[in-house]
């Protein structure tokens, strides 16, 4: 038996129905050499030659953003409002303290009392506190059972960890506890100043830059002594924008052309070509899904069907295709139905485009009204400043803003206008979200009715303004009966500028807070949607933090830059299309992700994080790139554009009891068509792929995902049905496609259309013996079961590829 190479499969690649040969290929799989990208310890090593320290810091940053904005929204204002008056230091110190349990600090939350800690973060069962609220043993609070949706909320806050940032006893507090802000001040901080325009710099290396965006990004790397590595091959260029902007891998035949163009203009026309396929709306537009908190379903303790949500999806995808102006993108999505119209037809996309203050979790469990609208509308203020503004607004609903120059004041201003718009059914809250009917003029309806058989019953989840529009008082603690000062409608006084839009008595204020947020006098909304792109563009943003531009977020890396993109899309007539374009000719885009010793050895000791971007930063493909791109390389993927996914009508809730969902596999549509059923990812059979890859949680905003890696995910591309169903039918195509060729000129085609690149030597001697492995044992365990030992290697081999980091990850 011959030395072992460098490079091997892992064993536990062999799929599941193939595990009859596993006595023949156990001591040969080892000794295969094809890539060493294809094992999990490789699979680690690639994320960690990935900037580690980086990525792990944006990620506790995210995860405690996020966790800290649901703490903020669900769970202390419930303490305080409930809790407190018997369990918290003031009641102390007034002698009306019960049963020894402090709930106003995580100290006095993980002690807990007589009969032991009030919540054992990550064990629901365990926490004394739920099964008081549940009302199960203890009853708490005694005056009532709290509303099915708070339960829930506490339920999934113990579960992912109970984030409590109470270091200490609240204490007595007073609404005016903090001093006043000085807004003059305030306005020093880089994210409230207006983006400046500078010229760009000037560079040693000047024939290095090929863009203003070069120069800036050199400036720096020079500033320090570091320099770019080279440019990449243009086998991994072509596969790098492809995924960016498309979520797919090239074909052969895009891949064949491109390579044979040696014209000056042949990045170009690729580039061009993407931007007008309709695969980037569906690319990007799962971007701004993220954002949006898209799902389904409603999620929490009343998880009902969303059953038109999906024509607030398909939305957001034509006007990415279309290249909408991302302001008019916005001020729809605010208070389309708000807006003039030309037709029926505007009249009714606009009013599907308020989705975007639809889809997101609803209380709907509360029974109190006053409660449920405030509570619907703080869900709505965190959207639009998290989304909009990467502000943490909804800190700011029981007290001034920690961190943040964000008064009561400025919350509740923001809150009379969300709580003058229609977001649930008035009578019955549980039926849930309204299902409103597109308006058709009178002089319409027969328009309407020549084609009703064409476009049926239409609906949507849509806003509206209610009848008499109102202020909203300050709620002091955040407590639904202590009433402060009425506070006008209006917006952040931080980000206040001249000429900014009042709002009139007869209106909700929402198309005046449209206006406000695309003037091109504010300060905030081009620069977070410019760093939103650049991230997706260069695994990381100017700003890393991408939904925080906060004094707790990071600052920018390149913040003249950050103003001149800012500025530039402005003028650009916010055309998302061109800042693409611009962004992916840069030099600094098709840099390699490796480069000479030397080079590494300085970048990493200068700049270990890659902040600087002195090389490409590799980065692993989000859950429905991977998922579409296998879908697509077995011929399997189906290309069905828009429509509904949750083929039931009316309304229907989920719940921990529901049975897995019966509809039409969906498992073959591109990823951004999938049903999202809220806390309930896995409710559709074959979709818990999301899950494993770090799917977006749908009840936040989420500028950027996550990106784990956990030995879960190999073992799932190693054995789950879905990955080995489809490497059967990619191996079934390759045969038909290359029938009379021979084993070797397979391996050349399959590398080709799964990693955009031909085999090395080495890769298809490894490969070569792999299959003879294969068929051998196949010959033997397989050949009774009808199934031939060529179409056995091959699944095995295409199945390998799958599972490798190459596959996994974009250069």
């Amino acid at each position: 038996m011959r030395a072992a190479p460098p490079r091997a499969f892992p064993v536990c690649l062999v799929p599941p129905r193939h595990c009859l040969m596993l006595r023949f290929l156990l001591a040969k799989l080892v000794m295969v050499t094809l890539m060493g990208a294809c094992s999990l310890g490789a699979l680690v090593a690639r994320a960690d030659d990935s900037e580690p320290n980086a990525s792990r810091d944006q990620a506790d940053k995210s995860h405690d953003a996020a966790e800290l904005a649901f703490f903020e929204r669900r769970i202390r204002p419930v303490l305080v409002e409930r809790c407190y008056e018997c369990h918290s230091a003031a009641a102390q110190q007034a002698g009306k303290l019960k049963g020894e349990l402090l709930l106003d600090s995580r100290p006095g939350v993980l002690q807990g009392g007589p009969s032991g800690p009030a919540v054992v973060p990550g064990d629901v069962e365990a926490s004394l506190l739920l099964s008081a609220i549940r009302h199960e043993d203890l009853e708490m609070p005694p005056d009532g059972r709290l509303d099915a949706d708070v339960i829930s909320a506490f339920e999934t806050w113990i579960r992912r960890g109970a984030f409590d940032p109470r270091a200490e006893a609240a204490g007595v507090v007073q609404v005016d506890a903090r001093a006043p802000i000085d807004f003059a001040e305030a306005r020093k901080f880089w994210a409230f100043q207006p983006p400046r325009k500078s010229s760009p710099p000037q560079v040693a290396n000047t024939s290095w830059p090929r863009s203003d965006i070069d120069r800036f990004l050199l400036a720096q790397l020079e500033a320090v002594g570091l320099e770019p590595v080279g440019d990449a091959d243009r086998h991994t260029l072509l596969r790098r924008v492809t995924f960016d902007l498309t979520g797919l891998p090239p074909t052969p035949e895009a891949i064949g052309s491109y390579l044979a163009d040696h014209s000056d203009e042949a990045w170009s026309r690729v580039v061009d070509r993407l931007l007008a396929s309709p695969e980037f709306g569906e690319r990007w537009g799962r971007h701004w899904l993220d954002v949006a908190r898209y799902a389904d379903s409603n999620g929490g303790g009343v998880n009902i069907a969303f059953d038109n949500a999906w024509r607030y999806r398909d939305y957001v995808i034509a006007a990415i295709n279309a290249d909408k102006p991302y302001d008019r993108f916005l001020r729809e999505q605010l208070a389309g139905d708000l807006l003039p119209y030309d037709s029926p037809q505007q009249q009714a996309e606009q009013i599907v485009a308020t989705g975007f203050l639809m889809v997101g979790n609803k209380p709907l469990g509360k029974y109190d009204k006053e409660a449920l609208v405030l509570d619907v509308a703080d869900e709505q203020i965190d959207l639009v400043g998290r989304a909009l503004m990467g502000l943490t607004l909804g800190c700011a609903r029981c007290h001034d803003h920690m961190f943040d120059p964000v008064p009561m004041a400025d919350y509740y201003a923001l809150a009379g206008i969300f709580a003058s718009t229609h977001s649930v059914i008035k009578k019955k809250v549980i039926s849930g979200i309204p299902h409103v009917r597109l308006p058709l003029d009178e002089r319409n309806a027969s328009w309407y009715e020549a084609r009703k058989e064409q476009i049926g019953q239409a609906f949507a989840q849509a806003a509206a303004d209610i009848e008499h529009p109102h202020d909203e008082a300050i709620r002091i603690r955040g407590q639904l009966a202590a009433r402060g000062q009425v506070v006008p409608r209006g917006f952040l006084q931080v980000a206040r500028f001249a000429g900014q839009p009042d709002i009139p008595n007869d209106e909700s204020g929402r198309r005046q807070l449209a206006e406000w947020l695309t003037d091109p006098a504010h300060p905030l909304t081009a620069r977070v949607m410019v760093n939103r792109v650049w991230h997706h563009l260069f695994g990381r943003g100017l700003v890393a933090t991408v939904d925080n531009f906060g004094a707790r977020g990071q600052r920018p890396s390149h913040p003249r830059l950050l103003d001149h993109l800012a500025i530039e899309f402005r003028e650009d007539n916010w055309s998302l299309k061109r800042l693409i374009r611009r962004l992916v000719h840069t030099r600094a885009y098709q840099l390699a992700s490796t480069g000479e010793a030397e080079l590494l050895t300085r970048g990493r000791a200068l700049d270990p994080d890659n902040a600087l971007l002195w090389r490409a930063r590799g980065r692993r493909l989000d859950v429905e790139a991977m998922r579409d791109s296998i879908l697509a390389i077995s011929d399997r993927l189906d290309r069905t554009r828009g429509g509904p996914t949750l083929t039931f009508s009316g309304r229907y809730e989920f719940s921990n009891s529901t049975r897995r969902l019966k509809v039409p596999d969906p498992s073959r549509r591109r990823g951004v068509y999938l049903p999202i059923v809220r806390d309930h990812l896995d409710m559709v059979p074959s979709l818990d792929i999301l899950e494993v890859f770090d799917f977006a949680n749908p009840s936040f905003v989420t500028g950027r995902r996550n990106a784990t890696i956990v030995p879960t995910q190999a073992l799932y591309l190693m054995n789950s049905e879905f990955v080995t169903e489809q490497a059967e039918h990619a191996a079934r195509r390759l045969l038909r496609a290359t029938s009379g060729q021979s084993d070797r000129e397979r391996v050349a085609r399959f590398f080709l259309t799964a990693l955009t690149r031909p085999p090395s030597a080495t890769e298809v001697d490894g490969a070569l013996e792999l299959l003879q492995d294969v068929r051998a044992a196949a010959d033997v365990s397989e050949a009774e079961a009808g199934e031939g030992p060529d179409l056995a290697a091959w699944t095995v081999l295409c199945q390998t590829i799958f599972a490798s980091s190459e596959f996994v990850f974009l250069n």
